[in-house]
């Protein structure tokens, strides 16, 4: 009663996100990545999602038997994997509210920024448990001298969260060590090192980092985005524009919007502008962290993840980690003796500002633009209640037309010569079989509709997703796969009742579509969201044309 007495507006501040992410999370629309981790627990066997599943998810397994208890007991999707999500987040940014050495305002306002509030709080993914791992490794780095197993085990939860995750605990390990060695070099104690509880926790965390590198190697067969891009690694390491987001990843995860769903987004003005910002915030940060000792201890990790994410993998949502990342930095400098120390120049420059209309400029200039992030939070929870997403609308059509038992077939990722988009060889026309440019790959396995819709239902209602293992309803990553056998496969089964989305049947069938023709009955439009900007999309489904009269309720709608 105390602790509500004294910290009554820490309290309602958390009320208020817990309720606000719970209101959010009631019309958020399951994505791609959060159906697709529910299937693993759901399908999967335990020892597949510890041996198998990491080398192709190319995370740890934490989540999945997060998930386990709830999906394999028949509980209800939506509800589990929401619930589990906001728990973790709420408690993270309660340590937040209440731990952090952050002055009030900042404590008040972080939990409602974009990534803490949207991205990793109504998305329900293993950014949880990160963002609730990462506030304890804050809390506990203070005292990791004289208590370094409980900092080691808030480390090993952040490593066991994901591979970003793996490489910070990493990074802080090697400084924490070279400081615990240098320490003892001056104290004249290295022969002791042994006898020191801070070495047993560090060997404990690197068996657990070994296992896990181990455990997430990915396999031969895996295929992840970007491993049959047409640029290898050194076009990518001589491309200046990689090494330019090392600069503007800072600036990017609370302003921009450069790094987006748009796939590395390439309007050169947005690039400009936002290595301008970058540079401008690496020249206040750097002697920040000099100022306080803290160069090593960011610099380090920073550099391990960002590197990764810049020539191996990222999506946006990715850049987050960024974010957990500097909050957990300048927090332990806060969190000093001394508290954080400011450059005397700073202060020189603060203090030769005599105009009392500039100080209010800048005053204003500021809580703008700290203000963003927290508008791109209202933004995106916006556009998640008034927006639908595509495979939602998929489930309801099926269901409300009783669809379950005929044959649908689903869309699967595609490539053409290096001239021509996905979007561009499927250009929407309204009718199959249609001409379209040649067809160079078919990822028949990449069918991110399958996960996405099969939480809908009970089991899988799609004629040709995952042919050779139909129980399963998670996407597998199966790299090199016959693509005569599978499209064999389907041909087995006959020609598709229905199809969700354009695809290239004649890939498939040849000339068991003489004659035959697929037709549009339903198109819709969505969008997803990424802060304040958003993706279009179309989406159609279509009958075989000479279904039409056994559904009346459909009609052609492009004649």
């Amino acid at each position: 009663m105390n602790l509500i007495k004294n910290k009554k507006t820490e309290c309602i501040v958390l009320l208020i996100y817990l309720v606000g992410l719970i209101v959010i999370s009631a019309f958020h629309e399951s994505w791609f990545d959060e159906a697709q981790a529910w299937e693993i627990a759901r399908c999967a066997s335990l020892k597949e999602i510890f041996t198998v599943v990491p080398h192709y998810e190319g995370h740890p397994p934490l989540w999945h038997l997060i998930l386990v208890p709830f999906a394999k007991t028949g509980m209800p999707f939506t509800i589990s994997v929401h619930a589990i999500n906001i728990l973790f987040c709420t408690s993270a940014m309660g340590i937040l509210i209440f731990k952090s050495p952050f002055p009030k305002p900042v404590r008040l306002l972080l939990p409602f920024t974009y990534f803490f509030f949207y991205q990793y709080g109504v998305l329900a993914r293993p950014y949880s448990v990160m963002m609730f791992a990462m506030m304890l490794s804050a809390v506990t780095y203070t005292s990791r001298n004289e208590k370094p197993f409980r900092y080691i085990l808030a480390l090993c939860l952040l490593c066991l969260t994901s591979a970003y995750g793996i490489m910070i605990a990493g990074g802080l390990c090697i400084v924490w060590t070279i400081e615990i060695l240098t320490e003892m070099k001056k104290n004249k104690t290295l022969k002791t090192f042994w006898k020191d509880a801070r070495f047993y926790s560090l060997c404990l965390i690197l068996l657990l980092a070994v296992w896990l590198f181990f455990t997430i190697l990915p396999a031969d067969n895996c295929w992840y985005r970007g491993r049959d891009g047409d640029t290898g690694l050194l076009d990518n390491f001589l491309n200046w524009k990689r090494w330019a987001l090392w600069i503007i990843f800072p600036f990017d995860t609370w302003f921009g919007e450069y790094v987006s769903y748009a796939e590395w987004n390439s309007l050169q003005f947005n690039l400009i502008i936002e290595l301008f910002g970058g540079v401008l915030l690496w020249v206040l940060f750097i002697p920040i962290l000099l100022k306080n000792h803290k160069f090593w201890t960011f610099f380090i990790s920073y550099t391990f993840f960002s590197m990764f994410m810049i020539f191996h993998y990222c999506s946006a949502h990715h850049v987050g980690i960024f974010i957990m990342f500097h909050v957990f930095t300048f927090w332990i400098m806060c969190s000093q003796p001394e508290g954080m120390q400011i450059p005397e120049y700073f202060e020189n420059i603060l203090k030769k500002i005599k105009s009392p209309l500039i100080k209010k400029f800048s005053a204003v200039l500021i809580t703008a633009i700290c203000l963003i992030p927290v508008v791109d939070a209202i933004v995106a929870s916006g556009r998640d209640i008034t927006h639908m997403f595509a495979p939602t609308y998929f489930a309801e059509f099926i269901k409300k037309n009783h669809l379950e038992d005929t044959k649908i077939m689903l869309s699967w990722e595609i490539k053409g010569d290096e001239f021509k988009t996905e979007e561009e060889i499927l250009y929407p026309t309204h009718y199959m079989p249609s001409p379209h440019p040649e067809i160079l790959k078919n990822y028949t396995y990449i069918m991110g509709h399958g996960s996405t819709l099969s939480v809908y239902f009970d089991r899988n209602i799609f004629m040709n997703f995952n042919v050779d293992c139909p129980e399963d309803l998670y996407v597998h990553y199966q790299y090199l796969e016959d693509i005569d056998a599978v499209f064999a496969s389907w041909r087995e089964k006959g020609l598709p009742d229905f199809v969700l989305e354009y695809v290239p049947i004649d890939e498939v069938y040849g000339d068991m579509l003489d004659g035959v023709e697929y037709v549009c009955i339903e198109e819709f439009k969505t969008i997803v969201s990424f802060k304040k900007d958003y993706k279009e999309g179309i989406h159609r489904i279509f009958i075989r044309k000479d279904l039409l009269d056994d559904y009346p309720q459909f009609h052609q709608i492009y004649p």
